[in-house]
């Protein structure tokens, strides 16, 4: 144990474990393993090659080299920013003049910056009982804590009950809550919530604002993947707006499929305009603390794919064909993961679907000997079929079904 380590950095565990089975993965199929690696959150085509969005990857390279080379304002690109906000909002007047954005190194930036201006050292953020792993990551890092409510009620639905519970307790315990919710595709279940859902998100958020300040930030990384479904949370949030702080944290990562430029945003809501001036100064303080400035050539990219006239109808396009791949491995999913009994939630679509396992940690051992690689969670198996050939969709699913309970 290094003596030079502050003790609360001590003993951690280095590398993600999701980055640590995907490179065992990759080291066994190496030995000649028939390998299903659906461990990453990357979308492979039925080659296993990466998917890339050739407009996408034509922006950044027609970035001069002048914007390649100079630091980015620390807040963020203008024409960026002003994307950002057109995008996130969903053309809504009303949510662009009254919100702060702030350029980050991808979603996770985003997160970092919300998790850390709305938590007070010491306490903690409410999420649901799935949820992504690194956001218990970044809390523990700057000395937050996570806390969760029930994500699925008895009969499989959104367990708004036990969402109203664990906030109501939290803000009576800490006087203020962030509530962190992962919608559309959410990240790792694969469910998106109903407009039934939001509704009643909508009736918690307006009968607990009562209780102390509430923050709720939606993590919308995958939003682009489900047409049409953003409406409802911006609609929901929107009509809540005048009572909680709302935020979007917003990822070029998922949305271009340009994983490594690392261009993320978070726009931020208050419920009073006085507001504005003090979150901008908290959000550009944060940025100078953290990571100063962000890729400057990846917001350009990112601010031309969102509002050039030519461009953008292009990248929807090839994104469309991106979905069209994903919507088929999800239909194949689900008939086959159905018919072998397989418990998971409701999924239509996005990166990831999340199986009930009784022993996850076994499991997925055992998974791995047959050359299934998948993540284990408390109580399930995460399965990234972005990753998985069409093809071996089946196989992935049989091989579960005969393994999983």
């Amino acid at each position: 144990m290094s003596k030079f380590l502050i003790s609360s950095h001590r003993g951690r565990p280095g590398n993600d474990p999701i980055f640590a089975l995907s490179k065992m993965a990759a080291d066994r199929k190496k030995q000649g393993g028939k390998v299903v690696n659906a461990t990453l959150g990357v979308l492979l085509d039925d080659e296993e090659r990466l998917f890339t969005l050739p407009t996408a990857v034509r922006a950044i390279h027609e970035v001069s080299a002048e914007q390649i080379a100079a630091y980015a304002p620390i807040g963020g690109a203008a024409p960026f920013l002003e994307a950002i906000r057109k995008e996130v909002s969903g053309g809504r007047t009303n949510l662009q003049e009254r919100s702060v954005v702030v350029a980050t190194p991808g979603g996770t930036g985003a997160l970092r910056h919300a998790i850390t201006a709305f938590v007070d050292e010491g306490k903690a953020l409410l999420t649901s009982s799935f949820y992504w792993g690194p956001y218990a990551t970044i809390a523990s890092e700057h000395d937050r804590k996570v806390r969760t409510f029930s994500m699925f009620n008895e009969a499989g639905a959104f367990d708004v009950i036990g969402l109203e519970a664990s906030l109501r307790s939290l803000l009576q315990e800490q006087g203020s809550a962030l509530l962190l919710l992962n919608d559309p595709c959410h990240n790792p279940t694969g469910y998106s919530m109903s407009e039934e859902d939001w509704e009643q998100v909508r009736e918690v958020l307006e009968r607990c604002a009562e209780l102390g300040a509430i923050s709720v930030v939606l993590d919308s990384a995958y939003a682009a993947f489900s047409e049409g479904s953003m409406e409802r949370p911006i609609r929901a949030l929107e009509s809540i707006s005048d009572r909680v702080l709302v935020g979007f944290c917003w990822s070029a990562s998922k949305t271009f499929l340009l994983y490594g430029q690392r261009v993320g945003a978070l726009m931020l809501v208050p419920p009073d305009k006085g507001d504005i001036p003090e979150l901008e100064a908290a959000m550009l303080y944060a940025s100078r603390g953290t990571w100063s400035n962000c890729n400057h050539a990846g917001q350009i990219a990112a601010s031309r794919l969102l509002s050039d006239p030519q461009l953008r109808p292009q990248v929807d396009a090839e994104r469309a064909q991106a979905t069209k791949l994903l919507d088929t491995r999800v239909a194949a999913w689900n008939q086959e993961a159905r018919s072998r009994g397989l418990r998971y939630p409701r999924y239509e679509g996005g990166f990831f679907v999340t199986v009930m396992s009784s022993d996850p940690q076994t499991q997925a051992a055992a998974l791995r000997e047959r050359d299934i690689f998948v993540v284990p969670m408390a109580g399930s198996l995460r399965v990234a079929l972005c990753s998985v050939p069409t093809t071996e969709v089946a196989r992935l699913a049989k091989v579960m079904g005969e393994i999983v309970r």
